[in-house]
Protein backbone atom coordinates (compact mmCIF):
# COMPACT_ATOMS: atom_id res chain seq x y z
CA UNK A 1 0.00 0.00 0.00
CA UNK A 2 1.12 3.42 -0.79
CA UNK A 3 1.69 5.98 1.93
CA UNK A 4 2.94 8.57 -0.28
CA UNK A 5 0.23 10.76 -0.19
CA UNK A 6 0.25 10.58 3.57
CA UNK A 7 3.74 11.00 4.38
CA UNK A 8 5.59 14.12 4.81
CA UNK A 9 6.57 16.35 8.10
CA UNK A 10 2.98 16.21 9.54
CA UNK A 11 2.28 12.88 9.19
CA UNK A 12 4.35 11.77 12.47
CA UNK A 13 3.25 14.69 14.89
CA UNK A 14 -0.50 13.87 13.71
CA UNK A 15 0.01 10.61 14.75
CA UNK A 16 1.44 11.32 17.95
CA UNK A 17 -1.19 14.31 18.42
CA UNK A 18 -3.63 11.55 17.92
CA UNK A 19 -2.09 9.27 20.75
CA UNK A 20 -1.26 12.10 22.97
CA UNK A 21 -4.93 13.06 23.09
CA UNK A 22 -6.52 9.62 23.49
CA UNK A 23 -4.29 9.21 26.10
CA UNK A 24 -5.43 12.36 27.87
CA UNK A 25 -9.02 11.27 27.59
CA UNK A 26 -8.04 7.55 29.02
CA UNK A 27 -8.18 7.76 32.63
CA UNK A 28 -12.03 9.98 32.19
CA UNK A 29 -14.19 7.11 33.01
CA UNK A 30 -12.74 6.73 36.39
CA UNK A 31 -13.33 10.41 37.16
CA UNK A 32 -16.61 9.92 38.24
CA UNK A 33 -15.99 7.22 41.23
CA UNK A 34 -15.72 10.09 43.94
CA UNK A 35 -19.33 10.85 42.89
CA UNK A 36 -20.25 6.83 43.76
CA UNK A 37 -22.33 7.75 46.34
CA UNK A 38 -24.58 10.36 44.41
CA UNK A 39 -27.81 8.96 43.10
CA UNK A 40 -27.58 7.15 39.42
CA UNK A 41 -23.92 7.36 40.23
CA UNK A 42 -23.78 3.45 38.63
CA UNK A 43 -25.38 4.85 35.54
CA UNK A 44 -22.84 7.92 35.32
CA UNK A 45 -19.68 5.78 35.66
CA UNK A 46 -21.19 3.14 33.26
CA UNK A 47 -21.61 6.21 30.66
CA UNK A 48 -18.30 7.75 31.54
CA UNK A 49 -16.76 4.34 30.74
CA UNK A 50 -18.27 4.14 27.43
CA UNK A 51 -17.51 7.45 26.59
CA UNK A 52 -13.98 6.20 27.03
CA UNK A 53 -14.17 3.69 24.94
CA UNK A 54 -15.56 6.14 22.24
CA UNK A 55 -12.37 8.48 22.41
CA UNK A 56 -10.25 5.78 21.96
CA UNK A 57 -12.51 4.58 18.80
CA UNK A 58 -12.80 8.40 17.64
CA UNK A 59 -8.99 8.85 17.90
CA UNK A 60 -8.38 5.64 15.52
CA UNK A 61 -11.30 7.02 13.16
CA UNK A 62 -9.49 9.77 12.75
CA UNK A 63 -5.97 8.46 12.00
CA UNK A 64 -7.51 6.05 9.39
CA UNK A 65 -9.36 8.85 7.68
CA UNK A 66 -6.46 11.06 7.40
CA UNK A 67 -4.39 7.91 6.30
CA UNK A 68 -6.47 5.64 4.98
CA UNK A 69 -3.56 3.43 3.60
CA UNK A 70 -2.46 2.86 7.17
CA UNK A 71 -0.13 0.04 7.75
CA UNK A 72 -0.32 -2.24 10.11
CA UNK A 73 2.52 -1.43 11.68
CA UNK A 74 1.55 1.73 12.25
CA UNK A 75 -2.04 0.40 13.34
CA UNK A 76 -0.26 -1.90 16.22
CA UNK A 77 2.12 0.76 17.25
CA UNK A 78 -0.78 3.39 17.76
CA UNK A 79 -2.84 0.80 19.78
CA UNK A 80 0.42 -0.42 21.57
CA UNK A 81 0.86 3.82 22.95
CA UNK A 82 -2.46 4.01 23.93
CA UNK A 83 -1.94 1.48 27.00
CA UNK A 84 -5.37 0.35 25.98
CA UNK A 85 -5.99 -2.58 28.62
CA UNK A 86 -4.91 -1.18 31.24
CA UNK A 87 -6.67 2.19 31.12
CA UNK A 88 -9.75 0.80 30.20
CA UNK A 89 -10.91 -2.23 32.03
CA UNK A 90 -13.13 -4.75 30.26
CA UNK A 91 -11.55 -3.87 26.94
CA UNK A 92 -10.14 -6.74 24.76
CA UNK A 93 -9.47 -5.40 21.57
CA UNK A 94 -9.54 -3.16 18.77
CA UNK A 95 -9.37 -3.70 15.45
CA UNK A 96 -9.40 -2.11 11.82
CA UNK A 97 -11.91 -4.00 9.28
CA UNK A 98 -11.72 -3.04 5.48
CA UNK A 99 -14.34 -2.71 3.05
CA UNK A 100 -13.34 -4.80 0.04
CA UNK A 101 -15.36 -4.12 -3.12
CA UNK A 102 -15.49 -7.22 -5.50
CA UNK A 103 -13.69 -5.78 -8.03
CA UNK A 104 -10.91 -5.27 -5.41
CA UNK A 105 -10.19 -8.32 -3.82
CA UNK A 106 -6.63 -9.72 -5.42
CA UNK A 107 -5.08 -6.35 -5.03
CA UNK A 108 -6.50 -6.20 -1.09
CA UNK A 109 -5.01 -9.45 -0.61
CA UNK A 110 -1.95 -8.89 -1.66
CA UNK A 111 -1.34 -5.73 -0.20
CA UNK A 112 -2.38 -7.43 3.46
CA UNK A 113 0.21 -10.60 3.16
CA UNK A 114 2.92 -8.27 2.70
CA UNK A 115 1.87 -5.64 5.11
CA UNK A 116 4.20 -6.55 8.23
CA UNK A 117 3.12 -6.54 11.61
CA UNK A 118 5.04 -4.08 14.29
CA UNK A 119 6.89 -7.26 15.60
CA UNK A 120 8.79 -7.74 11.88
CA UNK A 121 6.52 -10.64 10.92
CA UNK A 122 5.09 -10.82 7.57
CA UNK A 123 1.59 -12.62 7.53
CA UNK A 124 2.31 -14.48 4.30
CA UNK A 125 -1.11 -16.58 4.91
CA UNK A 126 -3.56 -14.16 5.21
CA UNK A 127 -6.12 -15.16 3.56
CA UNK A 128 -10.24 -14.44 3.58
CA UNK A 129 -11.88 -16.54 5.53
CA UNK A 130 -14.92 -18.25 5.68
CA UNK A 131 -16.15 -18.01 2.31
CA UNK A 132 -16.61 -15.04 0.34
CA UNK A 133 -19.79 -13.63 -0.08
CA UNK A 134 -20.87 -12.25 -3.64
CA UNK A 135 -20.58 -8.43 -2.94
CA UNK A 136 -18.56 -6.14 -0.93
CA UNK A 137 -16.77 -8.04 2.03
CA UNK A 138 -15.54 -6.41 5.49
CA UNK A 139 -12.46 -8.17 6.10
CA UNK A 140 -10.45 -7.88 9.54
CA UNK A 141 -7.20 -6.40 8.64
CA UNK A 142 -5.43 -5.14 11.90
CA UNK A 143 -5.88 -6.43 15.55
CA UNK A 144 -4.25 -5.27 18.50
CA UNK A 145 -3.00 -6.83 21.04
CA UNK A 146 -1.91 -9.19 17.95
CA UNK A 147 0.69 -11.68 19.50
CA UNK A 148 -0.82 -14.94 18.74
CA UNK A 149 -3.78 -14.12 16.64
CA UNK A 150 -2.54 -14.17 13.36
CA UNK A 151 -5.58 -16.72 12.61
CA UNK A 152 -8.11 -14.26 13.35
CA UNK A 153 -6.69 -11.91 10.59
CA UNK A 154 -8.73 -12.05 7.14
CA UNK A 155 -11.77 -12.85 9.46
CA UNK A 156 -14.73 -11.80 6.76
CA UNK A 157 -17.99 -10.45 9.12
CA UNK A 158 -20.98 -12.16 7.08
CA UNK A 159 -19.96 -14.89 9.56
CA UNK A 160 -20.54 -12.39 12.22
CA UNK A 161 -23.90 -11.04 11.56
CA UNK A 162 -23.92 -9.03 14.89
CA UNK A 163 -20.73 -6.80 13.62
CA UNK A 164 -21.65 -6.76 10.02
CA UNK A 165 -25.23 -5.09 10.68
CA UNK A 166 -23.32 -2.65 13.41
CA UNK A 167 -20.35 -1.88 10.38
CA UNK A 168 -22.97 -1.35 7.67
CA UNK A 169 -25.05 1.26 9.72
CA UNK A 170 -22.22 2.70 10.95
CA UNK A 171 -21.16 3.04 7.53
CA UNK A 172 -24.59 4.06 6.07
CA UNK A 173 -25.14 7.10 8.84
CA UNK A 174 -21.90 7.88 10.21
CA UNK A 175 -22.67 7.10 13.70
CA UNK A 176 -21.08 5.24 16.51
CA UNK A 177 -23.23 2.08 16.58
CA UNK A 178 -22.55 -0.57 19.40
CA UNK A 179 -23.57 -4.52 18.02
CA UNK A 180 -26.29 -7.50 19.84
CA UNK A 181 -23.64 -9.33 21.77
CA UNK A 182 -22.26 -12.63 20.23
CA UNK A 183 -20.30 -15.20 21.54
CA UNK A 184 -16.79 -14.84 20.71
CA UNK A 185 -13.87 -17.70 20.57
CA UNK A 186 -11.84 -17.85 24.07
CA UNK A 187 -14.17 -15.68 26.09
CA UNK A 188 -16.93 -17.53 28.59
CA UNK A 189 -19.35 -14.62 28.35
CA UNK A 190 -20.85 -12.65 25.42
CA UNK A 191 -19.29 -10.07 24.36
CA UNK A 192 -20.00 -6.74 22.55
CA UNK A 193 -18.67 -4.26 19.75
CA UNK A 194 -18.41 -0.45 19.35
CA UNK A 195 -18.00 0.54 15.50
CA UNK A 196 -17.29 3.38 13.83
CA UNK A 197 -17.14 3.79 10.05
CA UNK A 198 -14.01 5.37 8.58
CA UNK A 199 -14.25 7.41 4.99
CA UNK A 200 -10.95 8.83 3.23
CA UNK A 201 -10.99 12.30 3.85
CA UNK A 202 -8.88 13.09 0.57
CA UNK A 203 -12.06 12.23 -1.28
CA UNK A 204 -14.38 13.97 1.08
CA UNK A 205 -12.87 17.36 -0.05
CA UNK A 206 -14.69 17.81 -3.29
CA UNK A 207 -17.59 17.29 -1.59
CA UNK A 208 -18.65 14.10 -1.63
CA UNK A 209 -19.30 11.92 0.96
CA UNK A 210 -15.85 10.14 0.45
CA UNK A 211 -14.55 6.46 -0.06
CA UNK A 212 -15.42 3.78 2.49
CA UNK A 213 -12.65 2.93 3.88
CA UNK A 214 -13.74 0.37 6.46
CA UNK A 215 -14.59 0.84 9.79
CA UNK A 216 -12.49 0.60 13.43
CA UNK A 217 -14.13 -1.80 16.17
CA UNK A 218 -13.41 -1.93 19.88
CA UNK A 219 -14.33 -4.91 21.49
CA UNK A 220 -15.20 -4.95 25.26
CA UNK A 221 -16.29 -7.82 27.93
CA UNK A 222 -20.01 -6.43 29.54
CA UNK A 223 -19.20 -8.74 32.70
CA UNK A 224 -15.85 -6.96 32.84
CA UNK A 225 -17.19 -3.62 32.56
CA UNK A 226 -19.22 -4.37 35.73
CA UNK A 227 -16.95 -6.13 37.39
CA UNK A 228 -14.88 -2.62 37.20
CA UNK A 229 -18.06 -0.87 38.09
CA UNK A 230 -18.52 -3.24 41.39
CA UNK A 231 -15.15 -2.33 42.40
CA UNK A 232 -15.50 1.22 41.87
CA UNK A 233 -18.94 1.44 43.77
CA UNK A 234 -18.32 -0.88 46.24
CA UNK A 235 -21.42 -2.65 45.58
CA UNK A 236 -21.99 -5.70 43.10
CA UNK A 237 -23.40 -4.44 39.65
CA UNK A 238 -24.31 -6.38 36.50
CA UNK A 239 -24.79 -4.84 33.02
CA UNK A 240 -27.47 -6.38 30.65
CA UNK A 241 -27.78 -5.85 26.86
CA UNK A 242 -31.39 -4.18 26.28
CA UNK A 243 -31.53 -3.79 22.72
CA UNK A 244 -31.09 -1.52 19.90
CA UNK A 245 -32.67 1.86 19.72
CA UNK A 246 -33.74 2.79 23.24
CA UNK A 247 -35.77 -0.76 23.19
CA UNK A 248 -39.37 -0.86 24.48
CA UNK A 249 -39.14 -0.59 29.16
CA UNK A 250 -39.04 1.83 30.99
CA UNK A 251 -36.85 3.82 31.66
CA UNK A 252 -35.23 5.23 35.24
CA UNK A 253 -31.55 5.89 36.64
CA UNK A 254 -29.91 2.53 36.10
CA UNK A 255 -31.25 2.27 32.60
CA UNK A 256 -28.42 4.10 29.67
CA UNK A 257 -29.48 4.75 26.18
CA UNK A 258 -25.74 5.21 24.40
CA UNK A 259 -24.52 3.95 21.17
CA UNK A 260 -27.35 2.80 19.11
CA UNK A 261 -28.66 0.60 22.29
CA UNK A 262 -30.02 0.60 25.66
CA UNK A 263 -27.66 -0.83 28.54
CA UNK A 264 -29.66 -1.83 31.58
CA UNK A 265 -27.57 -1.93 35.11
CA UNK A 266 -28.51 -4.54 37.47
Amino acid sequence: MSLSACRGSGAPQTRRTLVLGLLAAAGAPWAWAAHARDSGAAAALLRAHLNGYADVLRGLQALVQLRPDLTRREFERTASEMDLLRRHPGLIEVALVRHVPPDGREAFLQAARTDVHLSGRVPVQFAIHPPLPEGAAYVLTCLWPSAGRDAALGFELHAAPALLQACERSGSTGELVASAPWSMRGETAPVQALVLAARDHRTAESGQEGRLVGAVLLVFSPAEVARALTHALGQPVSLADGGADGAAGPQDALTVDWGTRRWRLQ
